[in-house]
């Protein structure tokens, strides 16, 4: 099984970065892959990733408008950053299809 963990945020409000959230949990949930999110908006970080989480999962995927909050959690995995909370929630499967083809490539981890 595939495991995955996200960080989102967004720059418009809070709810984007719940939303994307969701629908995350939700489309890896269809999928078979296990996921856990982390918040991190006006209310600090909620839902916080924990180091096991973090060392398992085969990919993170940041969905995000702003900087990420403790960056240095995620040194040595690979990291999918290219989508905002927006587009996640617009392109939830295009997202999960860019973080299974980041885990199963060989390039290297950040």
């Amino acid at each position: 099984m595939t495991k995955m963990v996200a960080v989102c945020n967004c720059s418009s409000g809070v709810m984007h970065t719940y939303m994307a959230r969701n629908a995350l949990l939700a489309g890896a949930k269809k999928r078979g892959i296990e996921m856990h999110v982390e918040t991190q908006g006006t209310l600090g970080i909620e839902f916080r990733l924990t180091p096991q989480q973090i060392a398992e999962a085969d990919v993170v995927i940041w969905t995000t408008d702003l900087k990420i909050r403790e960056t240095e959690r995620f040194k040595g995995k690979k990291i999918l950053h290219k989508y905002s909370a927006s587009a996640c929630i617009k392109h939830t499967d295009k997202v999960l299809d860019d973080a299974l083809a980041l885990a199963n490539s060989s390039e290297p981890a950040r």
